[in-house]
């Protein structure tokens, strides 16, 4: 029988973590603001202030529409629960969506940096890049984990106990 904290020593579990690095890294560099992927709300909530100030007549944005970069790592983390809980099947659909949710965001991010005028490609921290790369690896591994588990629920039964006769 497996203790639930071994159950946390799999590679799912660094994706997770590396998730959570991915948001504590600098997103935006300019100068003297440093952007991280956990202040990303707090600059778009200013800056949104600010230009449903200046522009009023215009279509209002939502400050609190830059919380939806928060269901990455919320995701991440309720696929970690999962994981200590050993239903490693749920873990890993959840990390697929956390994954795609994160990669998402990141060229969200790489469009944003691009259309700007106020920022280059340039200015992109580490954290976009690292979120990508590792959004990129959680999709792989979670796919490859789905169809892998799919193929061993097709065997017949038949099979599983000749072969443990002929052990």
């Amino acid at each position: 029988m497996k203790s639930k904290y071994t159950s946390l020593l799999r590679f799912e579990t660094i994706i997770i973590i590396f998730i959570l690095v991915a948001f504590s890294l600098t997103w935006i560099s300019w100068g003297k603001l440093i952007v991280t992927g956990w202040d990303l709300p707090s600059l778009y909530k200013k800056t949104t202030k600010i230009s449903n100030t200046i522009m009023f007549f215009a279509k209002k944005d939502s400050p609190h529409l830059a919380y939806v970069f928060y269901i990455v790592p919320l995701l991440s983390l309720i696929s970690g629960i999962f994981l200590f809980k050993m239903r490693y099947r749920t873990a890993n659909l959840i990390l697929l969506l956390a994954s795609i949710l994160g990669i998402f965001v990141s060229i969200y991010m790489y469009i944003y940096f691009i259309t700007s005028k106020m920022f280059k490609l340039s200015n992109a921290g580490g954290g976009i890049h690292l979120l990508l790369l590792v959004s990129s690896i959680g999709l792989t591994w979670s796919f490859i984990y789905c169809i892998r588990k799919k193929k061993n629920k097709d065997i017949p039964l038949e099979a599983i106990s000749e072969t443990n006769d002929l052990l």
